[in-house]
């Protein structure tokens, strides 16, 4: 099941174009940028994408709505909801009744997902890397230390320079486990009620996610301006990382239960 899955849906898969689409949009919008910056990276050029912006204030009921990191969070949303659902209501029924088990064709999905976040994403570092080496920015996970008192409000830790390994986890795991989590919770709505409702769910994730500062909103661990590396207010991306896996466990472990009790037989519609 798994090799039909990553022949089927991420090697023949014609919807590539999709989070190409989304990554070069940002890439354009890291384009304006280099002219009032010195010394961009390519971990520079991935934190202009996730700086994301302020919790609601509730006092000034101000809000600015995070309209790239919003797009890119949306993209692998997009990219990872269909399938699942249209496998099990057609080959997924036959191939669930004749290997006998609904929880192989269920964990060969949650592979495939994993194994799509891990793309998009990869998409998105192999396009910047490319607008980095056409620029002549170095392909160096460093930013410099001027870059985030000037793209995030609530920067009040300065440094000149953050490292490399300083910087991996809040540029590159944290929003993988991210994505990877709320795409987790968006398939289990997906295949035991519809996809117009899983969409819903990730959207009302990912908004809320952009609106209040919580370790339980997910979302936060991608997103820059979250992060305690710049704020002494933010949230610990170190600490988030097994709250998020603990999460994805649970979902994971829920959508078992359920999925096995699931009447595959008689698939509801999406939308209905």
């Amino acid at each position: 099941m798994v090799r039909y899955d990553l022949r089927n849906c991420v090697l023949n898969r014609n919807r590539w174009l999709l989070p190409a689409l989304f990554w070069l949009i940002a890439v354009f919008f890291i384009r304006f940028y280099l002219d009032f910056h010195d010394n961009l990276t390519f971990g520079s050029c991935l934190f202009i994408v996730l700086a994301g912006c302020e919790p609601v204030d509730i006092g000034q009921k101000a809000f600015t709505l995070p309209v790239l990191w919003m797009f890119l969070q949306m993209g692998y949303m997009f990219f990872t909801i269909e399938y699942p659902t249209r496998d099990m209501n057609i080959f997924g029924q036959q191939m669930m009744i004749r290997s006998g088990s609904k929880l192989r064709w269920l964990l060969s999905k949650m592979l495939w997902l994993l194994t799509s976040i891990v793309m998009y994403w990869g998409i998105g570092w192999l396009l910047i890397m490319l607008f980095c080496l056409i620029n002549g920015l170095p392909v160096s996970l460093r930013v410099d230390g001027e870059l985030p008192p000037s793209v995030l409000p609530s920067c009040d830790k300065y440094s000149e320079i953050y490292s490399a390994s300083e910087m991996v986890i809040p540029l590159i795991i944290a929003p993988v486990v991210s994505s990877l989590t709320v795409a987790l919770v968006q398939m289990m709505f997906a295949i035991m009620l519809n996809e117009i409702l899983a969409a819903s769910v990730s959207v009302f994730l990912i908004v809320w996610s952009a609106c209040i500062k919580t370790p339980i909103a997910f979302g936060n661990y991608a997103m820059m301006e979250r992060c305690n590396i710049f704020s002494t207010k933010g949230l610990s991306f170190v600490k988030g990382l097994p709250l998020m896996f603990f999460i994805a466990a649970c979902v994971i472990a829920l959508t078992m239960i359920l999925f096995s009790k699931k009447d595959i037989l008689e698939p509801k519609k999406n939308g209905s």
